[in-house]
């Protein structure tokens, strides 16, 4: 992560597979190929409107990281780490955003069978970040990474840590 193309991170290709999973589920779903289709009307209207909260929760959290981004924009001039804004609640607010849209559509989907993928969704994004940013950043950032890690999570958007 050193050019200016490498500030996105993972993120594209992330978006393409999570994207890519929840398509193929819709799909399958639609079609009956995945059969676990809930039928009781209450947990149906739940998971509709748990889905509608997540596709919400995760379109704020995204646009708030990428167009609201002038705040990351001036800590990138500055080389300094941004903890800051959404990044103060969840340290990859764009793949959180992603993650929770896909997991709203896949609620609302209301098949059984594919309540497996936001986790999948969750240890996809784990393995990418880890892998490439996680490293990138704490050997920048060292000790205040350290310190940010511990206190904001890394998918799950929360109240900082006091």
């Amino acid at each position: 992560m050193n050019s200016k193309k490498d500030v996105y991170g993972v993120g594209p290709i992330y978006g393409l597979v999570v994207g890519i999973l929840t398509i193929t589920s819709i799909v399958l779903s639609v079609l009956n190929i995945i059969s676990g289709r809930i039928n009781n009307k209450i947990i149906i209207t739940i998971l509709i409107i748990l889905g509608i909260c997540f596709m919400v929760y995760g379109f704020i959290l995204w646009k708030r990281a990428v167009f609201d981004n002038k705040l990351v924009e001036d800590y990138i001039e500055k080389d300094k780490l941004c903890t800051e804004g959404v990044y103060g609640i969840v340290r990859n607010p764009c793949y959180t955003g992603v993650m929770f849209i896909c997991t709203g559509i896949i609620l609302m989907l209301h098949n059984i069978f594919l309540f497996i993928l936001p986790f999948i969704f969750w240890g996809v994004m784990t393995i990418f970040v880890k892998e490439k940013e996680e490293k990138y950043l704490l050997e920048k950032y060292k000790k205040e990474y350290i310190n940010y890690c511990k206190n904001v999570n890394r998918c799950i958007p929360w109240v900082r840590k006091k």
